[in-house]
């Protein structure tokens, strides 16, 4: 099963505005994920600084309640077709 996407842990990015160690593996991460060639997807971003952090570091994409809250299936449907 080939492999185009690597996931960033929340751990790592919850932690890496705040703990030096942390942001040095997710630019680890994210370098290392470009240099093969594949996508980078940070996860649990929460907050402006940690999605700024990763704009300037070029993820690929994040995911997180930054962005949108957990939903139900309905919700998200609807949420969708208000962004249409």
């Amino acid at each position: 099963m080939p492999v185009d996407t690597i996931k960033i842990d929340q751990s790592f990015t919850n932690a890496m505005t705040r703990d030096r160690a942390s942001a040095t593996l997710v630019d680890a991460i994210i370098a290392m994920t470009h240099t093969l060639g594949k996508r980078v997807v940070a996860e649990g971003v929460e907050t402006a600084d940690q999605a700024a952090y990763l704009m300037a570091y070029h993820r690929d994409a994040m995911q997180g309640h930054r962005f949108v809250r957990p939903m139900t299936a309905d919700d998200f449907a609807t949420h969708l077709a208000g962004s249409l």
